[in-house]
C-alpha cells in the first residue's frame, strides 16, 4: 500500500498459497504475480509478533481497514517495544497488534480491523473507531479519549476529520494516550466469543470489575466439562483467553454447539457457540 512519507509499504508479509486477497487500484490495471526462487528466502518477510493482551483469532479479516499508526504515547512518553494497541468499535475488539520497533511516519504500526460478517464479531460501517492501549510492564490497559486520536490522510499525510470505519479503506493515526483513563468495567460481563462461527481457534473476553477469582470453561451439548481454559486468580479489567478446539487433553473436538461459561463468585454467565467444520 502507497503511504504518505513512508511510500510503498508491505503491511502483510509474503503471499501464502491457498489464502484470498483483495487489491484495490484507482484505475484499469494489470496484475501479475511471480513465485521467488530458494535465493529469495533470505529476504522474506518476517512474521509480526502476536499480541498477548488484545488476543484476536488469526486469518484473514472480512472486507477489512487498514490502520497505520504513525505515533503513539501515553502522558507524552513514547509506547514501548512489547506494548500493544487495540481498534475498538465500542466494546468490541475488531483487530490488534504488537508494538515491535519504535514507531514514525516511515516506519508506523499497522493494524487491519475485520468488518462485521454477519456473526456480530467485527465492526459495523460507519461507527466511531476507537482505540485502546496496553501497556506491558505495568499490566495496564488504557482506553483513548476521542480528542486524543488524531487521524491523516494517507496519501497526503494531511490532518483529517474523524473517521468512521469504512470496509477496504486506509487510515493514518496518532495515539496520545492520558493514563487517567484507565478502563475498569462496571460489572462482570462475559462476551461473545470471536469469530464464531469457528475452526480452529476462537477469542473468548470478558470483563471483571473488581480482582476475583475466575473460571471459564468449555462444555459440550450434553453438558459435559471439555476443558478448563482459566482457573485463576485475575485483577480487575478486560481479559481474553482463546480456545483451540481441543480438550483437557489436548486432543481435536468434534464439530458442533459449544457451551462456554464464566463463574467469578456469585456472577454466572453461560453463552453458545459453534465449531465448525
Amino acid at each position: 500500500e502507497k503511504l504518505a512519507f513512508v511510500g510503498w509499504y508491505n503491511g502483510i508479509g509474503n503471499m501464502k498459497p491457498g489464502e484470498g486477497y483483495y487489491i484495490y487500484v484507482s484505475a484499469s490495471a494489470s496484475f501479475d504475480q511471480t513465485c521467488p526462487d530458494q535465493m529469495a528466502k533470505a529476504a522474506m518477510f518476517v512474521e509480526a509478533q502476536k499480541p498477548k493482551h488484545f488476543m484476536h483469532n488469526e486469518g484473514n479479516p472480512f472486507m477489512p481497514m487498514n490502520f497505520y499508526v504513525t505515533q503513539a504515547s501515553v502522558d507524552g512518553v513514547a509506547l514501548q517495544i512489547g506494548d500493544e494497541v487495540a481498534v475498538y468499535d465500542g466494546d468490541r475488539m475488531v483487530g490488534s497488534a504488537v508494538i515491535e520497533r519504535d514507531i514514525n511516519s516511515h516506519q508506523p504500526l499497522s493494524i487491519v480491523a475485520a468488518m462485521d460478517d454477519g456473526s456480530g464479531n467485527g465492526f459495523t460501517e460507519g461507527n466511531t473507531v476507537r482505540f485502546r492501549v496496553w501497556k506491558q510492564t505495568m499490566n495496564e490497559e488504557i482506553e483513548i479519549a476521542l480528542d486524543g486520536i488524531t487521524f491523516k490522510e494517507s496519501e497526503t499525510g494531511s490532518a483529517s476529520v474523524s473517521k468512521g470505519f469504512e470496509p477496504r479503506a486506509t487510515a493514518m493515526v496518532n495515539i496520545n494516550a492520558v493514563s487517567t483513563v484507565s478502563v475498569v468495567p462496571q460489572a462482570f460481563e462475559l462476551q461473545q466469543n470471536y469469530p464464531n462461527p469457528f475452526n480452529p481457534s476462537t477469542t473468548i473476553t470478558y470483563a471483571v470489575p473488581q480482582d476475583a477469582y475466575v473460571k471459564v470453561q468449555i462444555y459440550d451439548i450434553t453438558g459435559k466439562l471439555v476443558t478448563t481454559l482459566v482457573d485463576d486468580q485475575q485483577t480487575a479489567g478486560y481479559h481474553s483467553v482463546i480456545w483451540k478446539g481441543v480438550d483437557a487433553s489436548g486432543l481435536r473436538v468434534a464439530t458442533g454447539i459449544y457451551f462456554y461459561k464464566m463463574t467469578a463468585g456469585k456472577f454466572v454467565e453461560v453463552r453458545k457457540m459453534l465449531f465448525a467444520k
